[in-house]
C-alpha cells in the first residue's frame, strides 16, 4: 500500500511493496530481508540504506527487579515537547525514519520530518536527571496484547546516567502492571547499544524488514 505525503515541497511516497505506481521526489520502500528482493531493488534503481529488527519482550516473563533498574525519575506526561525535540533532533543522526535523502544531504527536510513525529507524541514516558530533562520513550498499542516503543531518545551527555535503562524498565513495568504480554520494538541492525539494552530483558529478535531508498528529482535532473 502507498502512502504519499509532501514535506518542504518534496513529494514522499511510502510503501511495503514493490509494485508502486506513483512517483515522488523520493520513493522509500520496506521489504522482507531477502536476496531476491535485493536483486529485485537494485535492478529497479533503489539503493538498500539499512536492515531493522523486531524485537519482542514477552513481559509476563520478566522477572526482574524493575524498581531498582529505575534509577532516574521517570514520569508519564504531555509536557516537555520542547525538550524532547531538542534530544531526538540531536539522537537521530542517521535514523531512516527521517533522513531520506541517501546521502543525508537535506537537514531541513530531516528537521520537519522529526518535528512531524514529535508533534503527533502524546503521553510520553520523560527522564529527569535532576530537574534536566535528558531522555524520553513514547509507547504505542498496536494490539491487545502489545504496546509498541515508538520512538526514544537520550542526551548523549546523559547517557552514563543510567536514563536508557530507566526509560525501557518502566516501560516494561507499565506493560505488565497493564496486562500486556509484549513490549515490542523495531531497531536499525547498527544499533548494538539498543539491541544490548533488549537483550538484556531477554528479548527475541525476528522478522528482518530492508528500507530502499530511490531519489527520483536527482536521476530525472540528469
Amino acid at each position: 500500500m502507498e502512502k504519499l505525503k509532501i514535506i518542504n515541497n518534496t513529494t514522499i511516497i511510502e510503501a511495503d511493496t514493490a509494485d508502486v505506481v506513483s512517483k515522488g521526489d523520493i520513493v522509500k520502500i520496506s521489504l522482507p530481508t531477502s536476496n531476491e528482493n535485493e536483486i529485485l531493488m537494485f535492478n529497479n534503481g533503489f539503493k538498500l540504506v539499512e536492515r531493522t529488527i523486531q524485537t519482542d519482550i514477552h513481559v509476563l516473563k520478566i522477572d526482574l527487579n524493575l524498581d531498582k533498574l529505575i534509577r532516574l525519575n521517570v514520569e508519564e506526561t504531555t509536557k516537555y515537547k520542547k525538550e524532547i525535540e531538542n534530544i531526538a533532533l540531536k539522537s537521530f543522526p542517521y535514523d531512516r525514519r527521517f533522513h531520506l535523502r541517501i546521502n543525508f544531504d537535506d537537514e531541513d527536510l530531516f528537521e520537519s520530518i522529526m518535528k512531524e513525529w514529535i508533534d503527533d507524541l502524546e503521553s510520553v514516558l520523560v527522564a529527569k536527571f535532576k530537574d534536566t530533562v535528558v531522555g524520553f520513550l513514547a509507547l504505542k498499542e498496536t494490539a491487545e496484547d502489545t504496546l509498541f516503543v515508538h520512538l526514544a531518545a537520550v542526551d548523549e551527555k546523559y547517557r552514563l546516567t543510567g536514563a536508557a535503562m530507566s526509560l525501557y524498565s518502566k516501560a516494561v513495568q507499565i506493560a505488565k502492571d497493564k496486562g500486556y504480554k509484549t513490549l515490542e520494538g523495531r531497531i536499525s541492525t547498527r544499533n548494538t547499544a539498543v539491541m544490548n539494552l533488549y537483550s538484556y530483558f531477554d528479548a527475541h529478535f525476528e522478522n528482518p524488514i530492508d528500507i530502499y531508498l530511490r531519489e527520483y528529482d536527482k536521476e530525472n535532473q540528469q
